[in-house]
């Protein structure tokens, strides 16, 4: 009888732990992280990337994981820093807009991450307000001066969750983009939301 009700009570809190679960792990918005690497872009301080996610029903961005790391082809040394900001879309024929809405992570040096072509860079408690049914851009850009950054991308991204999404560049730091297009070779990324407001 005790071994029974013991059994009754784990399980209770196992379902009561998991129903409600981690509040940056409810809604996968984006995620083709699992798909292979197949080679990656190289971003400076004039050279940015903006892959999209759609906000869906979702109100917070809660997470993003970029596949983010250290070039050494060509050898470069690394220097300067990199950052994450997410735009909305409306900028000309839908690119980012004149502004970032959020900034996800503020400027991190190049030379602390490693060379490891399947690196993650996590940007974890985020609490940044979405309009659902909305367009995003997660951008990454450098600072002044700044070398060495990649950011990896796929060839196979066919049935992964968000994708095939729209890709974009800016090869002046943002003060015009490349018309944006349906990318076959999208960055590697995971958006994570959460359709509460708090």
């Amino acid at each position: 009888m005790k071994a029974r009700s013991f059994l009754a009570v784990l399980a209770v809190v196992l379902v009561s732990t998991t129903a409600g679960g981690d509040p940056q792990e409810r809604v996968n918005l984006a995620d083709n992280l699992d798909r292979l690497w197949f080679g990656s872009d190289r971003l400076t301080d004039l050279d940015w990337d903006a892959q999209t996610f759609n906000s869906g029903e979702c109100r917070r961005l809660r997470r993003v994981v970029l596949n983010l790391y250290q070039r050494t082809r060509p050898a470069v040394a690394a220097t300067g820093n990199f950052w994450v900001k997410l735009y909305d879309s409306s900028g000309p024929n839908g690119s980012p807009g004149p502004g970032p809405v959020a900034v996800l992570a503020e400027p991190r040096p190049i030379a602390d991450l490693p060379s490891d072509t399947g690196h993650q860079v996590v940007l974890a408690g985020l609490s940044v307000p979405l309009e659902p049914g909305t367009r995003y851009f997660v951008v990454v850009g450098c600072d002044s001066g700044a070398l060495g950054l990649a950011w990896g991308f796929t060839q196979d991204s066919v049935g992964a969750l968000g994708f095939p999404s729209i890709f974009t560049f800016s090869a002046d730091a943002g003060v015009s983009w490349q018309v944006p297009f349906m990318n076959a070779l999208p960055q590697r990324m995971k958006v994570v939301g959460d359709p509460d407001a708090d």
